[in-house]
């Protein structure tokens, strides 16, 4: 099984999460850079939205956090073991 970029709504959830009280707008060069707008993410953070994973607040720019986790939460995040996690039961996994 070969590796899958994010797409852009997990990269948007995972920039919400970690940077919450963006814009769309800002959202957006967070994803794509200083040239980065506003409608190249509209879609992915309305269908967030509506889905329950991110949250809007205030009005013009609505800005937006994290309300659970996402589709990212799974597709980019490391699993670790049951037993805790513990560094020596990753090393004693390989």
């Amino acid at each position: 099984m070969g590796f899958k970029p994010p797409t852009n709504a997990q990269a948007i959830e995972v920039i919400v999460r970690h940077q919450p009280g963006l814009s769309q707008a800002e959202i957006a060069k967070a994803l794509f850079g200083k040239d980065g707008y506003q409608q190249q993410v509209n879609q992915d953070v309305n269908w967030l939205e509506r889905q329950g994973y991110i949250i809007s607040e205030g009005e013009n720019p609505k800005r937006y956090k994290a309300n659970r986790p996402g589709p990212s939460a799974s597709a980019l995040s490391p699993r670790l073991p049951d037993n805790g996690g513990s560094r020596a039961a990753l090393n004693s996994s390989t």
